[in-house]
């Protein structure tokens, strides 16, 4: 972990350090520092470098990837972790959302999201939340922060293998790529920085459903209930997906709305990509098709979406940033294609820094 402390060090931040205070943050920095490494030894076709992952000490919901010396970096802040278990415990603690998992019925919040958390998402890793009282929802909620979890780390991933890290080095002067502050650097156009995000994005909504489905949901969810089937599981990573991505939020939307004006593309467009790109996988992938049918597959989409926004409203959370209209598909549909047509652009510019045989799409 030397290089990931270094690096956090240099940019003013505070490494975790596994002292045994935290015996699910350690466990983790092991979890995740192996599947990095067995990542990179199933993918990389370039000499695979050392690989670190870690937490920063924080509140924040953030995520970076960066190279340091001949290491490839994946940090997480520890707030992502806290943020995300607060999240879908408060979602599984009320007995009205997703009543068929568990006994809902011993379920007696009444939790809002307090209006200040939707600008600040901090506070939702400092504030006490509710948990559920019933051991099966506490332990559906896990699992959905686990799904959210495991794609933020693939979506880092992305930044490395896909050649992204060097090539932002490259151009801007910047060591790391970040969910914050990469409209600081300079040299580098937001339509260009959104790009890397929709294909990070694209790539950890892939690898994320490939995951479950190669291993098998059982053994990825070690058995658990309402997490055993092939339908449950596409219904839980949707609906794990969305509820994140519900979080960042920000600003009406309206067919006047310029979606690629900042760093990252808004909360409703990466909602979108992602949601197409599952949809991809299954008719472009039989390691999905040959699992589940499509009636099956499209149904647990369309229920996962429907109960995401459910939870929201019951928990009161800003609607802000979501689409009011169906006219507004077109929007954001004429945004994706901008993306994947500038994608083609600098494709050739990331070439020489990808890691392996090629572009991953």
């Amino acid at each position: 972990m030397a290089a990931f402390d270094e690096f956090a060090r240099s940019i003013g931040e505070t490494p975790w350090e596994k002292d045994g205070k935290s015996a699910a943050f350690d466990n983790l920095i092991d979890w995740y520092g192996k599947r990095a490494v067995q990542l990179q030894q199933a993918n990389y076709v370039t000499k695979p470098t050392p690989i670190e992952f870690g937490f920063i000490v924080s509140t924040e919901l953030n995520a970076f990837a960066t190279v340091q010396g001949n290491t490839d970096i994946i940090g997480i802040y520890s707030g992502t972790v806290t943020i995300l278990k607060n999240l879908f415990g408060v979602i599984l603690s009320r007995g009205e959302i997703l009543p068929r998992i568990g006994n809902a019925a011993v379920e007696n919040s009444q939790f809002v999201f307090p209006k200040e958390w939707a600008d600040d998402l901090s506070q939702m890793s400092v504030q006490a939340c509710p948990w559920p009282r019933d051991p099966a929802r506490g332990e559906y909620a896990a699992r959905l922060a686990w799904i959210a979890r495991y794609f933020i780390f693939e979506h880092e991933f992305c930044h490395l293998f896909n050649g992204h890290v060097d090539w932002f080095s490259r151009v801007t002067g910047f060591k790391a790529l970040g969910e914050v502050g990469a409209a600081l650097a300079p040299n580098i156009s937001n339509l260009d920085l959104q790009t890397l995000e929709m294909d990070a994005d694209c790539y950890a909504a892939s690898h994320t459903l490939l995951t479950v489905f190669r291993a098998t949901p059982e053994t990825i969810f070690q058995n658990a209930a309402h997490l055993r089937t092939y339908q449950e599981a596409v219904f839980a990573i949707c609906i794990a997906l969305y509820c994140t991505f519900r979080l960042f939020n920000t600003g009406e939307l309206t067919e006047e709305t310029d979606l690629l004006v900042d760093d990252h593309p808004p909360a409703a467009l990466r909602q979108f990509m992602w949601g197409a790109t599952i949809y991809s996988r299954f008719h472009d992938n039989q390691a999905i098709s040959n699992f589940i049918s499509r009636e099956d597959f499209d149904a647990a989409c369309h229920e996962a979406l429907l109960e995401g926004m459910r939870a929201f409203a019951l928990l009161g959370w800003d609607d802000r940033g979501t689409l009011k209209s169906s006219k507004l598909v077109h929007v954001l549909r004429e945004a994706a294609d901008k993306l994947r047509h500038n994608w083609e652009k600098i494709r050739d510019q990331l070439e020489p820094f990808k890691r392996g045989a090629k572009l991953a799409q």
